[in-house]
């Protein structure tokens, strides 16, 4: 019957009732699932940068997180979005990122335009991870007003003994003469980094020119 204060908890700790089902207390988040906690969200911003490396967005209180990447542009045309992984603010850039994409291109105006295609780097690897394809036979991909969305599933990031793998889909619209969203591509991309490392962050950028806009989200959970 005394009123008592609960101390606040350690970072994501989640609220549970005690074993006695007297009080509740916090818990460090359990291996059998739960709720999506956000880890990370950046606003890349209006003016143009090289790249955006978000550090701190894996740790060890999960084992498999979201990323939900909008509104991102590439300030030039017919690129493409890759990435890194981020051992503290250390790139991740030997030649394991390894992986197959799909995509398929759609034209309102222009059936003949009309793609779709696959492509693979399992047996050469590469030296970054590729997770957007931009360029397109007929179309023009990238540029201000030509907007990327895409989600990511990303599977034991913080585990050392384990290898990080990325999965997940993009879409973006672009033009054929016919103006701005007039055609879009969705891509479908599977990667393995094959090299056993406990990752914490990520680091996004376009093969060349810079990125603008959009924002970057994770959720991390426990399954």
């Amino acid at each position: 019957t005394t009123l008592a204060k609960l101390a606040k908890g350690s970072a994501a700790d989640l609220l549970t009732m005690n074993s006695g089902a007297t009080a509740p207390e916090w818990a460090a988040p359990g291996g059998g699932g739960g709720a999506w906690t956000k880890t990370a969200d950046v606003d890349v911003g209006s003016s143009a940068v090289a790249s955006v490396s978000i550090t701190g967005a894996f740790s060890s209180s999960y084992n498999s997180y979201r990323m939900i990447v909008s509104g991102m542009e590439i300030t030039n045309d017919n690129q493409r979005f890759n990435y890194r992984w981020l051992i503290g603010s250390t790139e991740e850039s030997d030649s394991r990122y390894k992986g197959d994409y799909a995509t398929h291109a759609y034209s309102h105006s222009n059936h003949a335009h009309e793609t779709s295609g696959n492509d693979n780097y399992t047996d050469v690897g590469t030296l970054d991870g590729v997770f957007w394809l931009m360029s397109g036979p007929g179309y023009k991909f990238g540029g201000p007003g030509h907007h990327f969305d895409g989600v990511f599933t990303i599977n034991n990031p913080s585990d050392a003994n384990s290898s990080v793998s990325m999965e997940g889909q993009s879409l973006l619209n672009g033009d054929d003469s016919g103006g701005i969203g007039e055609c879009v591509k969705l891509t479908y991309s599977h990667v393995l980094y094959q090299k056993r490392c406990a990752i914490t962050g990520i680091k996004i950028y376009a093969t060349v020119d810079d990125i603008q806009n959009g924002n970057i989200t994770i959720y991390g959970t426990n399954v």
